[in-house]
């Protein structure tokens, strides 16, 4: 039987250069290589290149690419949005034609501010949210940090109006999901993000050390960067280069600290193929970092804090650093030698190893519940 599966997400899967389209990106392959025929709604919130566009067609069964435009995006809760503030109506009835067209076997929506589009689907198509970070109270959580809240937030209360309706709550980590559970939905499964393996050995530069931060603008990075390179020597290290590199350099008004700006790269490999070590120096934050996952997928030699190994393997001390000035600290203070770089790919590339096996398992059993509906829909 051939499954059928609607993604929907207000986030295009091209170019991968954030976490979120990374993450999309991964899941819908992981599913397409299991079997499913995948087809992708994109309701366009970032907009639509050609070249996007000719990116999705060719990645996705089939693309289907949908104007978005909500009548205000202002919050209508108090001091926070409702979980339908961000939504668009529009989408449910394009995603309806669709159904009714193909019939499909399972939905798979992003984000639970845009869960109101699993209201379109009768009770015979599986409806699963995948639901990156968890969004309730995450203004305080910023605030607590000394930042302004940014992007959506929103209540816990309203956040499980959004997880109720689906059948299935995907979450990216173990922390996550607890909290999920906590809300009350009785199936909530953790599928991590597992992208292409990757390995090199060699050193890029034979007399310096190149140390790479590749990141998106948000301000939770920016400030990670700041915080880093506040601990660095303005001058640099000795054998040591530092570069920072993706759209993080827009926003940068000058130089942080011994930090080089790359600028955009165009892909992921252009990046690593220019570094010897990557820095994940997150102070804070939810979901899971999809910059620490790409390093030892890369088999690169990692230095992260902990939150930013959170819901991955750890497999060496520089990998749970306790914050910023911690791994300035580390920075300043080691010998990256050949043995110790050696060490440190060994310990990304078993983290690796470890942390793929637990992903794939969590692929195989959702698509056991998609052809468990396609066999029930079948028979009734």
């Amino acid at each position: 039987m051939s499954l059928r599966l609607l993604i929907v997400s207000p986030i295009p899967s091209y170019p991968q250069d954030q976490g979120n389209s990374a993450r999309i990106h991964v899941l819908g392959q992981a599913l397409r290589q299991a079997g499913v025929i995948v087809h992708f709604l994109y309701a366009q919130m970032e907009g639509l290149t050609s070249a996007q566009c000719a990116a999705m067609e060719a990645d996705w069964d089939y693309f289907h690419p949908v104007p978005y435009a909500p009548a205000d995006m202002s919050p209508t809760g108090d001091d926070s949005y409702r979980i339908d503030d961000w939504y668009d109506p529009a989408v449910t009835r394009a995603a309806a034609d669709l159904n009714r067209r193909w019939h499909f076997h399972a939905v798979l929506t992003n984000y639970v501010w845009f869960s109101r589009i699993l209201t379109a689907f009768p009770s015979s198509v599986l409806k699963i949210l995948d639901t990156h970070d968890v969004f309730g109270d995450r203004d305080r959580r910023f605030r607590d940090a000394g930042l302004v809240p940014e992007w959506f937030f929103t209540t816990p209360a309203e956040e499980a109006q959004g997880l109720f309706r689906a059948d299935i709550v995907l979450a990216i980590q173990d922390e996550e999901a607890a909290l999920f559970r906590a809300a009350g939905h009785n199936d909530v499964r953790v599928i991590g993000h597992a992208p292409g393996r990757r390995q090199r050995r060699s050193r890029c530069h034979p007399e310096t050390v190149c140390v790479g931060y590749l990141a998106s603008g948000n301000p939770l990075n920016r400030r990670s960067l700041a915080e880093l390179a506040t601990h660095l020597p303005v001058s640099g290290v000795p054998g040591l280069r530092f570069v920072v590199a993706g759209s993080i350099c827009d926003g940068l008004s000058e130089q942080p600290g011994p930090f080089e700006r790359l600028g955009r790269v165009d892909t992921l490999d252009d990046f690593y193929d220019c570094v010897d070590v990557v820095v994940n120096p997150m102070s804070f934050g939810t979901g899971l970092k999809i910059k620490s996952v790409e390093a030892i997928f890369q088999g690169v030699p990692l230095l992260a804090t902990k939150p930013a190994m959170v819901g991955l393997p750890v497999r060496h001390p520089f990998h749970e650093l306790a914050d910023p000035q911690a791994m300035a600290a580390c920075l300043t203070s080691t010998c990256f030698d050949e043995a110790m770089l050696g060490a440190l790919r060994e310990a990304s590339w078993t983290s690796a190893l470890d942390y793929r096996g637990t992903v794939r398992a969590g692929v195989s059993t959702l698509v056991e519940s998609i052809h468990e509906t396609a066999a029930a829909s079948l028979a009734a």
